[in-house]
């Protein structure tokens, strides 16, 4: 059973590292991964905080996108956690608008699997996702 101060802590790290993809503040994103970390970006292996922030160094400046994280669960010690959870992601191309942007639906549902380890506070270890929803075309 995973204790529920690290719980919320390696939670914090989930939520955190999405805030920060989606407020475009890379420095914050890349400092929740483990220096060996792995984010299966996009069909890709990102090794490491170098390989992610040169990922994201290309991430176009018009895209605009917000992933709700729900349904966490987490198993393991307090060293290593391991777990799933959903994320619905809804993005935007283009010029940003004053107000709102329009939508219809999510682009996306997914699964996510995550790895995290103790190094200092919970980083990740392995984050990879699979698409269960895709807006259709």
């Amino acid at each position: 059973m995973v204790a529920s101060e690290d719980f919320l802590e390696a939670q914090r790290t989930i939520h955190r590292f999405f805030h920060c993809l989606d407020g475009r503040e890379y420095g914050g994103l890349v400092a929740l991964v483990a220096d060996d970390g792995v984010w299966m970006r996009q069909g890709k292996e990102l090794r490491g905080p170098a390989a992610v922030a040169e990922a994201l160094r290309t991430r176009p400046a018009d895209f605009t996108t917000i992933h709700v994280v729900s349904n966490l669960l987490l198993d393991g010690d307090e060293a290593r956690l391991a777990g799933t959870f959903y994320a619905t992601v809804f993005a935007h191309s283009g010029e940003t608008p004053d107000g709102p942007i329009a939508i219809a639906l999510p682009n996306v549902v997914a699964i996510y699997d995550v790895a995290l380890r103790r190094g200092g506070t919970w980083l990740i270890e392995r984050l990879a996702s699979r698409r269960l929803f895709q807006r259709a075309a």
